[in-house]
């Protein structure tokens, strides 16, 4: 599968030479010949099968070249044609060098989203060779910088990984716009501890992030965080603000503690008391989370600055917020399973997300993942989220295989079963997410209410204002539905 690769690979570029349409693209994006040249980038025609007939000339067999992700057999008959067709193609290699992926960006000119527009991005599927969660992007060109400067940036694209590595920022590795699996923070160990998010400031970008943040932390990993702001992504800011300001951003990096903190300030507006008072209150929710007492400590001083009010006050926000959250759980522990009308809207948006590419991004914003109340939904939710929002099309089948837990297998293969066309999918997702939001606040009620007569019980009268308040806030949330 190596050697198919590799000619793949060799075939890819050499079609680049002649291709106008890639080369004008390229050099619109400051692609440099040596540029492309040391990082093997070349182009896929619009033709069904000038690859597969080129493998097949080299006497490579076709289940071979199946399995290396290279052609798609056809619904009908025994033929197969090109996965990739009027596409730059860049080379993944694993951390020795060898080719053993490809990452495909669209050259068909469209809008995504547009009528008759390709996604705009594919990868080759999983392969005996090539599993997107074991993989970084160009770690087999960075390792050795990354070892000498002990620390690691890691990026969400393979523009920015180029760009930054040809303006001299090497010890770098693109996650292919996902968040970081176990296995690739356990590849990264080996050379260093020290790991910096450089991810976009996009949704997508946050998500990837904070997903990020929590894995690291799992495995004892507390990484910093760059926030790029203005919605830009590294390959932007180098080409039209230069390496200063991407070196200055760099040396900005901040603990991932005061990056969540920080973006949770920066959502309201503190000048008003409102606002400081949803900012206090989300801030408290995030470091009731924190198990490191000196820690905890340091950042209370941090936000009660930030947002001008007394540690005591702000302390009060984050018992109120540990209380809330036990209550939750065991709230939670007594519900019996979800009623039919919750299963069903959570598993039509799982559907959503895998059969309606364009509508992912929209999915991942206006859903989280403490708005399913099914495990099972909730695994295959989270799985989704670790994957980004690119456009890409994915088959169930492949999907399902990547799935660990028993039950996310389980519940994605009876969707996969589900034939009935989803007629109006702009309006199907809205009435979803309302169910589900509802579903989510009428737990949250639930768990207030239980707060409600702990407090009655110890005749705590301002604890029991406090939660009157926010079980109007709910009920108000409700009605606005």
């Amino acid at each position: 599968l190596y050697a198919i690769l590799n000619e793949a690979a060799k075939f890819f570029q050499a079609n680049f030479e002649k291709d106008t349409t890639a080369k004008k693209y390229a050099e619109e994006r400051g692609l440099t010949l040596k540029i492309v040249n040391f990082f093997r980038i070349g182009s896929s025609i619009d033709s069904w099968d000038s690859l597969y007939k080129h493998l097949i000339s080299l006497s490579f067999q076709t289940s071979d070249i199946e399995k290396a992700g290279l052609i798609i057999k056809k619904e009908e008959g025994a033929s197969h044609y090109d996965r990739f067709r009027k596409r730059l193609m860049f080379p993944i290699w694993d951390q020795t060098g060898r080719v053993i992926a490809f990452g495909a960006r669209s050259l068909d000119g469209l809008p995504a989203g547009q009528a008759g527009s390709n996604p705009k991005y594919i990868n080759s599927p999983d392969s005996p060779v090539y599993n997107k969660g074991s993989v970084l992007y160009g770690l087999n060109f960075s390792k050795d910088d990354i070892k000498a400067k002990n620390q690691v940036y890691i990026i969400e694209g393979y523009m920015d990984f180029i760009r930054c590595y040809a303006h001299g920022i090497k010890n770098i590795v693109a996650s292919s716009g996902t968040s970081l699996t176990n296995t690739q923070i356990k590849l990264l160990q080996r050379y260093t501890n020290n790991i910096v998010l450089v991810f976009d400031s996009d949704a997508a970008g946050a998500t990837a992030s904070e997903r990020s943040i929590e894995a690291l932390g799992e495995m004892g990993i507390f990484p910093k965080v760059v926030s790029l702001e203005g919605g830009k992504d590294p390959d932007e800011i180098l080409r039209k603000e230069g390496i200063e300001k991407m070196k200055a951003l760099l040396d900005s990096a901040a603990p991932s503690m005061k990056y969540k903190l920080e973006a949770v300030i920066k959502r309201h507006n503190i000048k008003e008391a409102e606002g400081k008072a949803k900012a206090a209150g989300e801030a408290a929710a995030v470091l009731s989370k924190e198990k490191n007492q000196i820690i905890k400590d340091e950042y209370i001083k941090f936000v009660s600055n930030r947002l001008g009010i007394s540690s005591e006050n702000f302390l009060s926000e984050i018992k109120r917020a540990s209380y809330y959250k036990g209550a939750t759980k065991q709230t939670r522990a007594t519900v019996n399973k979800p009623d039919s009308k919750i299963l069903k809207a959570e598993s039509t948006l799982l559907r959503i997300w895998m059969e309606a590419p364009v509508m992912r991004q929209r999915v991942m914003r206006e859903v989280k993942e403490d708005d399913f109340s099914d495990r099972s939904s909730k695994t295959v939710f989270t799985f989704f989220s670790g994957l980004g929002v690119s456009e890409e099309e994915r088959s169930y089948g492949k999907v399902i295989d990547m799935i660990a837990d028993n039950g996310g297998k389980k519940l994605l293969s009876q969707i996969a079963l589900d034939k009935h066309d989803i007629m109006d999918v702009d309006n199907t997702l809205k009435d979803c997410v309302t169910v589900l939001k509802s579903n989510a606040i009428r737990s949250k009620i639930s768990a207030v209410r239980h707060l409600m007569k702990e407090a009655e019980e110890a005749k705590d009268l301002e604890r029991l204002n406090s939660l009157q308040s926010e079980y109007l806030k709910y009920h108000g949330q409700i009605l606005a539905l």
